[in-house]
C-alpha cells in the first residue's frame, strides 16, 4: 500500500515500461494483447488502473468482485493458463523495481508485490480452472480451439461487420448468454518478419440469442486494428476460424 500514491502518479509509466519489458523477453505471450491496444496506450492505462485499484483493496478484495468476474471471463476466451501467470508477475515485480527506483522499491515492497500478485494469479487460476472444467463438461461445450465456419457474413454499418459461425464438426454448440466472449484465434502478417505470420487472440462478445447451432460475432473496425480489418477485409463466408469457448 506504500506504493499507492506513486502509482497514482506514475502509474501508466510503469505499466508501459512493463509490456515492453514482457513482449521483449517473452515474446510468446504477445499473442493475447491486442497490440492496437497497446499502440495507442489504452492497454497500459488500463493495466495501471487495475494495479492501482489492487492496491487501494489489497485489505478489501472482495470489493474487486465484479472487476475480477469480467477478468476471469476475458482470459478463459483468450486461453490465458497458469503457466503465464509467473511470465507477468517476474516481468511486473521488474518493472516496479526498475521503474520506481531502490528508494521506493525497497525489497520488502517488491516482497509485498510479490505476494500481492501470486494471491491475486492464485484466484484467478483457482476460477479460470473450474470455468474450463464447467465450459467442457456443459452440452454443446469444448476445450481449446474448435473449427467453426463462417457461414454469414453480414455488413451492419460502415464499421461493423457480423459474422455467423458454425461448427465444423456439425455438433451442437453450449448455451449462452448475449454478451458473454468467445474467443478467436488468427494468423496475421508478422510484424517481425513481412513473409510470415504471427498468431493472434482476440476476444468478442456474442451478439445473439444462443440457438445451439451458431454463434455470432459482431466486430467494429479499428482504424489500426491488424485483426479487426483482416476480418473485415479478407475473411469471407467459408473461411474456417479457431474459436475459443
Amino acid at each position: 500500500k506504500s506504493t499507492v500514491p506513486i502509482l497514482r502518479t506514475s502509474g501508466e509509466v510503469l505499466t508501459t515500461h512493463f509490456y515492453k519489458m514482457m513482449f521483449r523477453d517473452y515474446p510468446e505471450v504477445k499473442a493475447l494483447f491486442n497490440q492496437a491496444h497497446q499502440a495507442s496506450g489504452a492497454q497500459p492505462r488500463a493495466l495501471a488502473n487495475s494495479v492501482l485499484a489492487y492496491a487501494e483493496n489489497i485489505d478489501a478484495m472482495q470489493n474487486l468482485g465484479p472487476v475480477a468476474a469480467q477478468i476471469i471471463a476475458k482470459h478463459v476466451a483468450l486461453q490465458v493458463m497458469p503457466h503465464h501467470y509467473p511470465i507477468v508477475g517476474t516481468c511486473l515485480i521488474r518493472a516496479i523495481r526498475e521503474v520506481l527506483g531502490e528508494a521506493t522499491a525497497t525489497q520488502e515492497v517488491l516482497d509485498a508485490w510479490a505476494a500481492a500478485y501470486q494471491q491475486l494469479a492464485d484466484i484467478l487460476i483457482g476460477a479460470e480452472a473450474k470455468a474450463y472444467k464447467a465450459i467442457e463438461e456443459t452440452k454443446g461445450g469444448w476445450a481449446g480451439a474448435r473449427k467453426f465456419t463462417i457461414a454469414k457474413k453480414v455488413a451492419e454499418t460502415d464499421s461493423i461487420t457480423s459474422f455467423h459461425l458454425t461448427p465444423v464438426d456439425g455438433k451442437e454448440v453450449i448455451a449462452y448468454l448475449p454478451g458473454q466472449y468467445i474467443g478467436l484465434q488468427l494468423f496475421v502478417p508478422s510484424a517481425e518478419n513481412p513473409s510470415g505470420t504471427q498468431e493472434a487472440r482476440r476476444n468478442y462478445s456474442l451478439s445473439q440469442a444462443a440457438d445451439g447451432k451458431s454463434l455470432r460475432i459482431s466486430v467494429k473496425r479499428e482504424p489500426h486494428g491488424v485483426v479487426s480489418n483482416l476480418l473485415h477485409d479478407k475473411y469471407q463466408e467459408g473461411d474456417v476460424v479457431n474459436v475459443f469457448p
